[in-house]
């Protein structure tokens, strides 16, 4: 389920620091808590997945609004900003979770600057995937991220090692989280996965 929403400021200045995305998370996980605590807990704490994998399977894009860069902080040049949320849920819970946004405050704050977002508007957004099947049945599919990628590989103490996209095995271990994910939502056939190619 994607859902586009519509932020307005309420700040006369609205600054916010480059890295934004944690803080950002954690104010839609306020939102969320609030509305449905359980979902909030299973999220924060367990994810979907088996005993070795866990998946949150929820994600957002950045903020799309023009801005200009200071030292650590972006000077955003619009009071409105339009922002992705994807969750894994089912469709019939999509009412429940546009409800859970509207009108809800987002705020963004550390040490230096406090920014306040209030919801105006929710959309949904179809899930359109650009693929083509070829004679052998094999099925192309043509994906864009919308925010920043991260790729890693686990060393010999268990922690990851991050990737650049420069280097040899990011592809790898790319598809092999992609893979992972799938596989823990929809119980697909590890053979068939295998053969995913970029």
């Amino acid at each position: 389920m994607r859902l586009r929403l519509t932020l307005n400021t309420t700040n006369r200045t609205t600054i916010v620091p480059i890295n934004y995305q944690y803080p950002f998370s954690a104010a839609i996980y306020k939102i969320i808590q609030r509305a449905d605590a359980v979902y909030s807990a299973f999220l924060h704490n367990y994810g979907y997945g088996n005993e070795h994998k866990h998946f949150k399977l929820f994600t957002f894009s950045d903020l799309n609004v023009p801005f200009q860069i200071a030292n650590d902080r972006l000077l955003l040049k619009r009071d409105n900003a339009k922002l992705l949320v994807c969750f894994h849920l089912p469709q019939a819970a999509e009412n429940f979770v546009k409800g859970l946004f509207m009108n809800q405050q987002l705020e963004i704050a550390d040490k230096t600057s406090k920014a306040t977002f209030v919801v105006q508007q929710i959309e949904s957004v179809a899930e359109n995937i650009d693929y083509a099947s070829d004679k052998n049945e094999s099925i192309s599919v043509t994906v864009q991220p919308l925010s920043p990628v991260v790729a890693g590989r686990k060393n010999d103490k268990g922690y990851y090692d991050y990737r650049s996209p420069a280097d040899a095995d990011f592809t790898d271990c790319l598809l092999h989280n992609w893979i992972e994910k799938y596989k823990t939502v929809h119980d697909a056939d590890a053979n068939c996965l295998q053969q995913i190619k970029v």
